[in-house]
């Protein structure tokens, strides 16, 4: 059924499903991403009024090689603050 057809029959709130898809460098634990999840999971169903049971959340980690800033790898311009978390 085409969205506008669907959308006459029932509110957006109703059958809208958000998906937000992050990247983040590696390092973090499993507790730092439950709480991403669900922080991120609190602002949008907040911003756009959705239910929260619709909204998912997919995160990437990525190695600080592969992840550049302003032309410079993050392993270089981040090397103190990864190396902070990984002694964490």
């Amino acid at each position: 059924m085409p969205a506008e057809d669907v959308l006459k029959e029932s509110p957006m709130k109703d059958v809208e499903m958000p998906f937000i898809q992050m990247v983040i460098l590696e390092g973090r634990t499993k507790e730092q991403h439950h709480a991403l999840i669900a922080q991120v999971t609190e602002a949008v169903g907040n911003a756009l009024g959705a239910d929260k049971q619709r909204i998912r959340i997919h995160i990437s980690e990525t190695k600080p090689d592969l992840w550049g800033i302003g032309g410079v790898p993050a392993s270089v311009r981040r090397a103190a603050e990864i190396q902070a978390r990984a002694s964490a």
